[in-house]
């Protein structure tokens, strides 16, 4: 299921996807004709100023993608309406926010303003869960964030914390197994989606399993299908915005032991500024 990446910045950019009634159907079409590769269709239920981004997506092949959308909900001022799109990709929630503009009795999809692209990805924090962790600080190693890792002394291994920087990418280390990578995207866009495109490469020779859980993770398990005896490897990838930046906290590609990355995902919901 490979697809170019242009055609998803639309889901971020705009909000509205579905017939021209309300708001809700219009942001209802908007999705539904995108997941099905038909943009052609969506220049209907455009403003003007976004069908610019609509023919560079038409362009850039808009090919299908599995999708199912769950819920819209609208917040509709006169002729403006603010819409939250609620899919489901991969067994993973997804909420797109949309802007709608009301031109001659018809609702449209315009181009959302900057202020609202940024999307809450803070998790919920259970104290409990970390019992056994310690606060780390990694200041020193030009990430101004703190995170909650492991206590090296009891991992297998390496009985300390070894953090290595390469440019925008800072490599965490404890242990034989925990190798947590953290990376400094900026303003990058649509990284969870790209990164579950990437992921369909492996779709032919893997049995991959995703796990719902925050909007703004991607956790899953593959095997090779043609060993069902296999064992699975356990997979994490997250972005999380702190300091007005978007990073990325992910596992290594070869994945590691369930109970490794259990511990990562902690990890990295605890992730915050110290600023």
């Amino acid at each position: 299921m490979r697809r170019a990446f242009p055609y998803l910045t639309l889901c971020i950019l705009f909000s509205a996807c579905s017939s021209p009634n309300t708001p809700e159907e219009v942001v209802r079409q908007f999705s539904q004709n995108l997941s099905t590769g038909n943009c052609e269709s969506l220049m209907d239920i455009v403003t003007e100023d976004a069908k610019e981004i609509v023919q560079g997506s038409i362009d850039a092949g808009c090919l299908p993608y599995d999708s199912k959308v769950d819920s819209v909900i609208c917040v509709t001022k006169g002729d403006h309406a603010k819409c939250d799109c609620h899919e489901t990709r991969k067994s993973i929630n997804f909420k797109f926010s949309y802007d709608l503009t009301n031109i001659e009795g018809e609702w449209k999809v315009a181009p959302m303003q900057k202020g609202d692209m940024e999307e809450e990805t803070e998790a919920k924090i259970n104290e409990e869960d970390y019992i056994g962790m310690i606060d780390y600080t990694l200041e020193e190693y030009g990430l101004p964030i703190t995170i909650k890792l492991p206590d090296p002394s009891d991992m297998e291994g390496r009985n300390f914390a070894k953090v290595t920087r390469d440019s925008l990418s800072w490599l965490v280390q404890i242990g034989k197994h925990f190798n947590l990578t953290i990376e400094d995207h900026h303003q990058e866009e649509d990284i969870l989606l790209k990164e579950l495109d990437r992921l369909t490469v492996y779709d032919s020779l893997f049995e991959m399993k995703y796990e719902t859980g925050p909007s703004n993770f991607i956790r899953y398990s593959k095997s090779l299908k043609a060993i069902p005896e296999a064992k699975s490897s356990y997979h994490c990838y997250a972005v999380c915005r702190i300091n007005e930046k978007n990073y990325v906290f992910k596992c290594e590609e070869s994945g590691s032991l369930k109970p490794i990355i259990d511990d990562m995902i902690l990890s990295i919901k605890s992730a915050k500024s110290t600023i």
